[in-house]
């Protein structure tokens, strides 16, 4: 059984659904929170894949995820633990974000850097690559990880930038380290 080609075709469905029901920009704010949830508690997919706690339960433990859950997530969600396929939730619900944001023109940007910024440089940088990767919207997502000693790391989607002291000083090294 291939993972990605049900998590696309659930995901297609949940996209068609949702934009039925006027719902798809809601369903997408919250696909991104339960992907959040799942990712911020490993013991979430092992539940999910237990065959010892029940559908009923499974589904409690989802819908905690997100407060407030609409109707189109709800169903789909219902749906999905039902057919026994919550294991692949995550993936559906991955395959969902992109398809999504494929369909609005969005691009995830995902900036790493030393120390935290500002949001008018945040803002500055979504700009600038809503310009250069010709698309709609971007979502700027901000990560701080001093590892990095200064400069940043930019990705976007499968592409990434990687501009920070911590790699130049590696490369420096390996060039040193070479030439012995």
């Amino acid at each position: 059984m291939y993972t990605g080609l049900i998590a696309k075709r659930y995901a297609g469905a949940l996209l068609e659904f949702a934009c039925s029901n006027g719902e798809a920009e809601t369903v997408y704010a919250q696909a991104r929170e339960l992907v959040k949830y799942f990712s911020s508690d490993k013991h979430i997919k092992a539940e999910m894949a237990s065959p010892v706690i029940p559908a009923k339960m499974k589904l409690e433990i989802i819908c905690r995820g997100v407060a407030g859950m609409c109707s189109s997530l709800e169903k789909f969600v219902a749906l999905v633990v039902k057919q026994g396929r919550e294991q692949f939730l995550l993936f559906m619900l991955h395959s969902f974000i992109q398809l999504y944001q494929q369909k609005n023109g969005i691009a995830d940007v995902l900036l790493t850097t030393a120390a935290p910024i500002g949001k008018s440089i945040e803002k500055e940088i979504g700009e600038l690559v809503r310009r250069n990767v010709d698309c709609k919207d971007v979502q700027v997502e901000t990560n701080v990880d001093k590892r990095l000693i200064g400069g940043f790391v930019l990705r976007i989607a499968d592409r990434q930038m990687d501009s920070s002291i911590a790699t130049q000083l590696a490369q420096l090294e390996r060039t040193l380290l070479g030439s012995l």
